[in-house]
């Protein structure tokens, strides 16, 4: 019990199951003490009652022993009389037998009344008080005196009636009947009388002191057991509660407990807009891999707590204060009041974003730069209905890279299902029309020239127009669609790839993506086979990109085997998004690559970050390490591209190059290129 109070009482701290359990026994055994101890004195006082009461039957039994013993001596006197008398013989008789019978009786009730005859060492009941042994025993003429005279005078009576003197005798009887031994016996029925009242008080004053003792009994277990128990068990759901609506991790409200205060946020906007803004922090997995889960841990705090900064910066004066959350493991999201319409609530969720992606997060031994995302949307009167949408707008922030703050509109809904559906006929009809291939350059660092292609997989639809990969790709994926998806998209990269050639521009090897579902099929590499031979192309005029988590979910043996034949045939092997994914070393020991592509994510640090630059010089080590070119993705800036140059990079890719491209912007790209006019 100590322990579970010196929970209850000490710090505030989480409890544990077993806290929790020895508090529990705690209060039980409390309760079981008390009532122990309200039984105790219950039993304890019903013992005195019941002798009170035993002692008031036992006086009231006496007090009627007296009053009897006073009418007796009436009734003594009145046959002393008699038998003193003459008269016939009979009646003499049956007078002396009444007398006789009286005289015992009285004598019986006597020594009840004074104790006469009772074992040694009981007390007499008429030396139980001072009054009682004042008025038997003490004095010059005490009442047990007076009586026994009387008794012994009835009986010599009784004995002779009709010796000299009887008639002395019973008027004698008579005479002290209405004398000294009427008053002393009347005295003795008045102090029984009383002494029978004062128990039975007593039991009252018990019955009341019993029921006062169990109150007060209880009132010190409320006030010195329950109630800081109460108080300590209120404590401890207080810190369960605070633990079911707050993140561990970060202390910001958690999901449940997020929403359950949104509506509270809306009501208090008095009559102002209130918002909410979802944020996505990209390549948190890559943190966990270099800087360990404690990394990843301290990068999500840091980033709560600057958005908590940044949200009450957005709180109108007087208005709700902003409500903070963490959602799920990367996903924050942010409630306030006052935006000013679309362009206001696109400004507070740049803010928020900014807040996070515009300062690097300092770790022990690096720097690193967290790119973010945000989809903003009104709080309307269904907290779940705004969620919704706010997913949408950052659904489509993490789409398009070059936007990744966005605002939800209804229309953006409406073209999601619009969308959606239509996606999901034309794959379910075949109907692939307007889905193709863009390619991206690719060139290389030492001399500038033209290295090649990466397929990219667009689609206008005849009816949508453009729809951006995210969108299609993920459809055809839950569809179970990829690998025709694919196919159509690798055939119109080759065609277009065969008829640069044959216009003599320049166009060495394309870069085709091929996803895990793909590979596990073993008829993909077949097909692909024959797709090259139906562009007149051959093996060594492409590229084949997979990424780690294909090698890391392991490759059938038949399909590991084409692949390998493929390479032998002239084709390589590249692997794309280097760094972020689980591939071991084995894996890549058992499918030998000839190229790495280095993520996007590692390439955005270099410029600014010199531990980012570190990191890529390392991942470019590695690959030339193994005997593998290294391409970097998604180069935007001069400044990472000198980074690329000054560590080795081989080749590079991205928008400072050019976008991609088909059609007439790519032959035109191409000649410009080929004349030696700036890309």
């Amino acid at each position: 019990m100590i322990d579970a109070l010196r929970m209850l009482f000490g710090p505030a701290e989480a409890p544990s199951g077993a806290a929790a359990d020895r508090i529990g026994r705690s209060v039980r055994a409390a309760h079981v003490l008390s009532v122990v101890l309200i039984a105790l004195v219950a039993l304890l006082t019903t013992v005195v009652a019941v002798d009170a009461v035993r002692e008031r039957d036992r006086r009231e039994a006496i007090e009627a022993k007296a009053t009897l013993q006073r009418g007796l001596a009436h009734r003594i006197a009145l046959l002393a009389g008699i038998v003193a008398a003459p008269g016939p013989q009979d009646d003499a008789a049956s007078t002396l037998a009444a007398l006789r019978e009286a005289e015992q009786r009285m004598r019986a009730a006597h020594e009840a009344l004074t104790g006469a005859g009772a074992p040694r060492g009981r007390q007499a009941p008429a030396r139980e008080t001072p009054a009682l042994r004042a008025h038997y025993f003490e004095g010059p003429d005490p009442a047990d005196a007076a009586v026994r005279r009387y008794l012994d005078a009835a009986a010599r009576l009784a004995a002779d009636p009709r010796r000299p003197g009887a008639a002395g005798l019973a008027a004698g009887l008579q005479a002290e009947v209405i004398g000294p031994l009427f008053q002393a016996l009347q005295r003795a029925v008045d102090l029984h009388e009383a002494k029978a009242q004062e128990a039975a008080h007593r039991v009252l004053l018990l019955a009341f002191g019993q029921l006062g003792v169990m109150l007060l009994l209880l009132a010190l277990q409320t006030a010195l057991v329950f109630r800081p128990l109460l108080r300590g068990v209120s404590r401890m759901a207080a810190r369960l509660e605070a633990e079911a609506t707050t993140d561990p991790l970060t202390g910001l409200a958690n999901r449940r407990a997020f929403l359950g205060r949104l509506p509270a946020l809306r009501d208090a906007a008095a009559g102002r807009e209130a918002a909410l803004v979802l944020l996505d922090l990209r390549h948190l997995r890559d943190v966990n891999d270099l800087s360990g889960q404690a990394g990843g841990d301290a990068v999500l705090r840091e980033a709560a707590a600057r958005l908590s900064a940044a949200a009450q910066g957005l709180a109108p004066p007087g208005g709700p204060a902003a409500l903070v959350g963490r959602l799920t493991g990367d996903d924050f999201a942010v409630a306030f009041a006052g935006p000013a319409g679309a362009a206001g609530l696109a400004a507070a969720a740049q803010r928020l974003r900014e807040a996070v992606h515009a300062t690097p997060f300092v770790l022990p031994g690096r720097s690193i730069a967290m790119e973010a995302s945000a989809g903003a949307a009104p709080l309307g009167a269904d907290p779940l209905e705004a969620l919704r949408a706010a997913d949408l707008a950052l659904a489509d922030a993490r789409r398009d890279r070059a936007h990744p703050v966005r605002i939800f509109r209804e229309e953006l809904d409406a073209r999601r299902l619009e969308v959606r559906r239509a996606i999901l006929a034309a794959l379910a009809a075949g109907d692939l029309r307007g889905l193709h291939a863009e390619l991206q350059p690719q060139l290389a660092l030492a001399d500038g020239r033209l290295a090649g292609f990466e397929a990219l997989a667009r689609w206008t639809h005849p009816v949508l127009g453009p729809v951006r990969p995210g969108e299609f790709l993920d459809v055809a994926a839950a569809a179970g669609r990829l690998p025709a998806v694919g196919r159509a998209v690798r055939l119109d990269a080759l065609a277009l790839l065969a008829a640069l050639r044959r216009e003599g521009l320049p166009a060495p090897r394309v870069a085709l993506n091929l996803s895990a579902g793909e590979l596990a099929d073993p008829a993909v590499l077949a097909e692909l086979e024959a797709d090259l031979a139906a562009a007149g192309l051959a093996p060594a005029d492409i590229e084949i990109e997979v990424t780690e988590e294909v090698l890391a979910d392991g490759i059938a043996d038949a399909s590991a085997a084409r692949l390998a034949a493929l390479q032998a045939a002239g084709a390589s092997l590249a692997l794309d998004d280097f760094g972020t994914g689980a591939a071991s070393l084995s894996q890549l020991l058992r499918l030998p690559v000839q190229a790495i592509k280095i993520d996007r994510s590692f390439v955005a640090a270099p410029g600014d970050d010199p531990r980012g630059a570190a990191l890529v010089q390392a991942m470019i080590r590695f690959g030339h390490a193994i005997g593998a070119k290294v391409v970097a993705e998604g180069v935007e800036t001069e400044a990472q591209q000198a980074v690329l140059r000054a560590a080795g990079c081989d080749v590079v890719q991205g928008w400072l190059v050019a976008q991609p491209m088909a059609g007439a912007a790519l032959r035109d790209w191409l000649r410009r290129a080929q004349a030696g006019m700036p890309a």
